[in-house]
């Protein structure tokens, strides 16, 4: 009898393919967006981003497009990049802009550019040029 511990398995032997993950599973329910590298703070984003967390979409875009701020455009962009991954899915082409909501929306800090500044006295002063990394994720209304 062979002893099972020492049987070495290669990894063509398992079918990955077979079994989804639970986190592609998530993945595959909502349409996903990112913006990375944004030159402009995570600080002046999030009050953007703020207004259309939780909205529906025709709502969302419209408030986007009527908005002063900076980071409006880039955030409209990035949602309708992440309406169409949602719809590319398999099976979701016929899925309204009605029935889809703005399911999350986060901005984290990106990396910071570095300048020096002459400061007083002979010291130098950095300047952070700030960048952030915008996510949306989009899904039917429940």
């Amino acid at each position: 009898m062979e002893d099972v511990s020492k049987k070495k398995y290669s990894r063509s032997q398992y079918k990955s393919g077979d079994r989804k993950t639970q986190a592609q599973a998530e993945r595959d329910k909502v349409g996903i967006a990112v913006l990375r590298n944004f030159k402009m703070s995570a600080r002046k984003v999030r009050i953007v981003a703020d207004l259309v967390r939780g909205k529906k979409v025709e709502f969302a875009i419209g408030v986007l497009k009527n908005m002063k701020k900076f980071a409006a455009k880039p955030i409209e962009r990035t949602l309708k990049s992440a309406i169409a991954n949602y719809k590319n899915h398999e099976g979701k082409e016929h899925v309204d802009d009605e029935n889809l909501k703005v399911e999350t929306i986060f901005v984290d800090g990106g990396f910071m550019m570095k300048r020096m500044r002459f400061g007083a006295q002979g010291r130098a002063a950095y300047i952070r040029k700030r960048t952030s990394h915008l996510t949306i994720h989009v899904a039917e209304n429940a």
